[in-house]
């Protein structure tokens, strides 16, 4: 095979490979391959983890000459393997690199399991528990020994928006680090004021126990009046497109946290949410806790009820605003663009967001 041959060859590998990878949803599943020519040989080398796509484009390379297939997927010994959030916040992002577009993020403490990591490049790709993938750099991540299942240390979950960790139990200490609300630590011991922590790196550090609960003294059962108290903490917080934490939230990251945050699992996207919730009522007057949905085509927008027309989102800050037109808060632009409101009842119901979405598997 000539230059010239390959440089066409891989152009058509090119369309067939963008073909496939359109049947799949993004966000659960990847098929991240490039093509690319060195000299008269074309390589086909990236990620994908769907079996049946990678089968497909085998299935192609393997009836041209001069074509060579490097796919990594997660059936290289790299299942069953969960990394930590080590970082306060550690973006997944679509590409691996760190000007990737950020997909979605973890806190603290958080499990991700890996797929597969890039060689050489100190990343990995990632699926959250709720479904999403995203790539991680390694540097802020840390192993987990064994399943998440079987976590079985005492761990303390951060209850207020911005928690200081400290050097030591009292309040002129040297700040360790900063963590966002739902980070979750391991417990090294309790005073009456305060909770030693283990960060995921091994560090220690102190918190006040006014920022952190043990998780399992906390409340096992959702409470819609606790969940409201807890969102509006989060009122300031800046907007940030893939953003799941007080540092910055969009609109469906925001009610993701805060229901994760009082164990009710939805999926990561304001469309999936409101698949999740189902048999949305086009009543704007609603209850607290209540979930609104806006878009035109589709859902793009939720919104958190607070009762009757006022609602908390993520739209430009976290904020409070109203679709009643005599409020000083109304938005007649989500007025106009509503979709419907429901009521959460999966408490812990399926996590991954494929699951509501027909073509997310792979």
């Amino acid at each position: 095979m000539t230059v010239s041959d390959a440089v066409v060859r891989a152009a058509g590998l090119r369309r067939s490979i963008g073909r496939i990878a359109a049947r799949f949803y993004r966000r659960f599943t990847r098929v991240d391959l490039t093509v690319r020519c060195r000299g008269a040989k074309v390589i086909v080398s990236g990620v994908c983890t769907s079996r049946g796509a990678a089968g497909e484009v085998r299935a192609l390379t393997e009836t041209m000459r001069g074509v060579e297939e490097r796919i990594e997927g997660p059936w290289g010994g790299r299942e069953g393997k969960f990394l930590i959030a080590a970082a306060p916040v550690v973006p997944l992002r679509d590409e691996p690199r760190h000007g990737g577009s950020m997909v979605t993020q973890a806190v603290m403490g958080e499990t991700l399991e890996e797929i597969v990591r890039v060689k050489g490049e100190g990343w990995a790709l990632v699926r959250g528990w709720d479904g999403y993938l995203g790539y991680v750099a390694l540097r802020e991540t840390t192993p987990l020994r064994g399943e998440p299942s079987r976590r079985t240390e005492p761990a303390v979950r951060v209850t207020t928006p911005i928690a200081a960790l400290r050097e030591a139990p009292r309040r002129d200490a040297s700040v360790v680090t900063r963590l966002p609300f739902d980070s979750l630590l391991t417990l090294v011991r309790r005073t009456d004021s305060d909770f030693e922590l283990e960060l995921p790196s091994g560090e220690r550090a102190w918190l006040d126990g006014a920022d952190g609960e043990i998780e399992k003294e906390r409340p096992r059962h959702y409470d819609p009046v606790d969940l409201i108290a807890r969102a509006r903490e989060m009122l300031g917080a800046p907007y940030l497109w893939g953003g799941t934490s007080p540092f910055g939230f969009d609109c469906s990251g925001l009610v993701q946290r805060l229901f994760l945050h009082h164990k009710v699992l939805l999926p990561r996207d304001a469309d999936l949410q409101a698949r999740a919730v189902g048999d949305l009522s086009r009543n704007r007057t609603t209850l607290p806790g209540d979930l609104l949905f806006f878009g035109e085509d589709r859902v793009d927008h939720v919104a958190i009820s607070l009762g009757g027309d006022d609602f908390l989102h993520a739209s430009g800050w976290v904020r409070i605003e109203s679709l009643d037109d005599r409020s000083p808060l109304f938005r007649a632009d989500l007025k106009s663009r509503f979709t419907g409101s429901g009521r959460v009842r999966n408490f812990g119901a399926s996590s991954h967001g494929s699951d509501l979405f027909e073509g997310g598997g792979g």
